[in-house]
């Protein structure tokens, strides 16, 4: 199978995607990985909510190898208001000391500081913002919630340290309201997945695609890597 998509790939062939789609669920290889979401992460354009889950996949299969797509997720991660994912993400790099280097280091630097302070302060709201969240009548702070706790999460954390933000994600997701339901229930899989329940994540993720898939969902081809991802488990 490697072989025909290579060959697929070589002759730009319409269907190369699809056999590495089928590839990486049988050998789940990061190499495979980097050449599955690269086009996804290309297609993402000025949609930072794709880039990131783009971005969410490589950093779960170990492709963030080098320190230019590190801080690319970090930058992303701080765009979008999650700055305790953009510091874990920058102190994972710190840790195999790949990150900050090379002639981007000083940037990287400032980028992993602002994500600290920020997280820092974000810290210090929390138990005003779950006051508030469990008070409003939509699921959706609840659901904002508990998305950056998993977010935040090491890489290779315990099963155990995803269940807290998994239980914010699924009281937000009952109540519903959401303005991003599709969203929300892809990241609820993938905190089951991180959680230790692989079935229930791998059957929130198939409905999930299913429903991105019929709404023409902008987060298709996150939801689409998601699912792959649970089936190569």
């Amino acid at each position: 199978m490697r072989l025909q998509w290579q060959l697929q790939r070589k002759l730009g062939e319409n269907n190369a995607e699809s056999t590495l789609e089928r590839l990486v669920t049988r050998f789940p290889k990061q190499e495979y990985w980097a050449a599955l979401v690269a086009p996804v992460a290309q297609r993402a354009g000025d949609n930072d909510r794709l880039l990131i889950e783009a971005f969410r996949v490589l950093r779960v299969t170990g492709g963030l190898a080098d320190a230019d797509t590190r801080e690319g997720m970090v930058e992303t991660a701080l765009r979008l208001g999650q700055p305790a994912e953009a510091l874990a993400v920058a102190e994972e790099g710190v840790a195999k000391g790949t990150y900050p280097k090379g002639p981007r280091a000083a940037n990287q630097q400032k980028l992993m500081d602002q994500a600290r302070k920020a997280a820092q302060l974000d810290q210090a709201d929390r138990k005003a913002a779950e006051a508030a969240a469990l008070k409003a009548p939509s699921g959706e702070a609840l659901v904002d919630l508990g998305w950056s706790d998993v977010a935040a999460l090491a890489f290779g954390a315990r099963p155990a340290a995803a269940q807290r933000g998994l239980a914010w994600l699924e009281q937000g997701v009952s109540r519903g309201g959401l303005k991003r339901p599709i969203e929300a229930q892809m990241h609820l899989g993938v905190a089951q997945l991180l959680a230790g329940r692989k079935e229930a994540g791998q059957a929130t993720l198939r409905a999930a695609l299913e429903l991105a898939q019929a709404a023409k969902d902008p987060l298709l081809d996150a939801v689409r890597l998601w699912h792959l991802y649970a089936s190569s488990l």
